[in-house]
């Protein structure tokens, strides 16, 4: 449990899907058995308030904007909505900031 916890702490800036798989990826790395590690990790709790993921995703997004700012609108967002799937956020925190953006821009 004290490498967990201290694993959590390492990876605090990181979504709650990804810290997770990242600690289970350490952990196991170290030697620890997919068994135990499953069992401390569904006593831990890897949640974090709207507003915190919020401004996890809108570090992400401007980078992303930027990135993709020579591509037509409809494409940029496709690209960002994506990128930041998959990086873990949840679809409707990447919806309304795709939404904020929009209306920045116009």
């Amino acid at each position: 449990m004290s490498w967990l916890k201290k694993l959590q702490r390492q990876y605090q800036k990181l979504t709650p899907k990804i810290q997770r798989q990242k600690v289970q990826q350490r952990l196991v790395a170290k030697g620890f058995s997919f068994d135990s590690v499953g069992q401390a990790l569904a006593e831990t709790n890897f949640e974090m308030d709207e507003e915190t993921e919020l401004d996890l995703l809108s570090a992400q997004a401007e980078k992303l904007w930027r990135r993709y700012h020579t591509k037509p609108m409809r494409e940029r967002q496709l690209k960002i909505r994506q990128a930041l799937y998959r990086k873990g956020f949840n679809g409707d925190l990447i919806s309304k900031w795709l939404e904020r953006k929009a209306e920045e821009e116009s």
